[in-house]
């Protein structure tokens, strides 16, 4: 069975943030691969079937580098990483008023 997680990057920071808070360290840098991984085996069902998480789609929206240069900084830090250990197979940004996703890659992240 062919399983694609699909991340809303904007609930996911600032569940996190409410669950665990703005300064404790660690859960800003989860390995959303292993966390689908994790969940995705706790269902018996899914196991049985010989489930496999085949795509990984984080989606989210750009820091406004005018109003939060830091706070940009760091989300493209974690998307970098995000790419470097293959935590996602796709990347979708909300750019404004358009969807772009990094395939072409947006200039803002880089190559």
């Amino acid at each position: 069975m062919k399983v694609g997680v699909y991340i809303d990057g904007l609930n996911l920071y600032y569940g996190g943030r409410s669950r665990f808070g703005r300064d404790a360290p660690g859960w800003r840098w989860l390995d959303v691969r292993e966390l689908a991984e994790r969940l995705s085996a706790r269902r018996r069902d899914w196991v049985n079937r010989g489930a496999l998480i085949e795509r990984m789609v984080n989606c989210t929206a750009f820091i406004d580098i005018g109003i939060n240069p830091q706070g940009r900084k760091r989300q493209t830090t974690y998307i970098s990483a995000l790419r470097q250990n293959a935590s996602r197979n796709r990347h979708q940004l909300n750019t404004g008023n358009r969807h772009a996703s990094d395939r072409p890659r947006t200039p803002a992240l880089g190559p």
